[in-house]
């Protein structure tokens, strides 16, 4: 993504984008079909066939699979060619300049910008933008890398123009293995807090916690038992955890001050 005064441009190398895109749908119908083809469809060929027809099976069904890779990857090309390349601000109007054709939106009939910011384990994945008319069609932009630089770009160039700005933020949980969950050590350098403060914490904001024995430890009979947070609560909790400390600090402070009065 970048910005060229009134313009943000969303997609800077449109043929890099097609081919990307192109090669991804062709190369789909391979990534799922491969795996039955090695461990199942070819071990069968050979234990029936023989070598010579095992090989010659699986050419077969690799030539179906990008047989049927290929009608995918020209529906998906046209539907490309219709994406938003960049976005400009003109007086009274908003120009979308798709890959092929543009759109031109007045100013008055915007109603809402949203950018819906992805985050997984507390780390951005990018904003998608979202333009909302009064006559009730959605235009929607591919993610751009800067959220926040595109909610202050559209707050900017729309804002004053009465234009709705909004950012939203979705989480996605990644639900790792216990073994990849987080120690209190780990849980309370990301809250920013005391390590025996983490397990109270963790309560109160329904941390989900789990006891268990490495493998390592139980191989060689050592009970090393311990326990560990859920990732994905602990990064959702962050703010509340700030929320939290601050609130205390205030009754704190609140507690303090009646008993000076006193």
């Amino acid at each position: 993504m970048s910005v060229r005064d009134r313009r943000l441009v969303l997609i800077r190398q449109p043929g890099r984008h097609l081919a990307a895109a192109s090669l991804a749908s062709l190369v789909i119908p391979l990534v799922v079909g491969l795996p039955v083809l090695c461990f199942l469809v070819t071990p069968l060929a050979w234990g029936f066939f023989g070598f010579s027809a095992a090989w010659r099976t699986v050419a077969v069904l690799a030539g179906l699979l990008l047989a049927i890779g290929l009608p995918i990857m020209v529906l998906l090309g046209r539907a490309e060619l219709r994406t938003v390349r960049w976005i400009e601000v003109q007086p009274g109007w908003v120009i979308l300049r798709r890959i092929r054709g543009v759109d031109r939106i007045a100013m008055s009939d915007l109603r809402r910008i949203v950018i819906v910011e992805r985050v997984k384990l507390g780390r951005s994945l990018g904003g998608e933008v979202t333009l909302e008319t009064a006559a009730g069609p959605v235009v929607r932009c591919p993610p751009g890398p800067e959220p926040r630089a595109l909610v202050a770009w559209f707050t900017a160039h729309l804002g004053p123009a009465g234009v709705d700005v909004r950012h939203e933020t979705v989480a996605e949980r990644a639900h790792l293995p216990i073994e990849s969950w987080y120690s209190a050590a780990q849980v309370a350098g990301l809250w920013q807090v005391p390590v025996d403060e983490v397990a109270a914490l963790a309560g109160r904001l329904r941390v989900r916690t789990e006891t268990y024995s490495p493998r390592v430890g139980a191989m060689h009979g050592v009970n090393q038992e311990r326990t560990v947070f859920d990732p994905d609560d602990v990064h959702e909790a962050v703010a509340a955890v700030a929320g939290a400390r601050t609130e205390d600090a205030v009754l704190e402070d609140h507690k303090l001050w009646s008993h000076i009065q006193e």
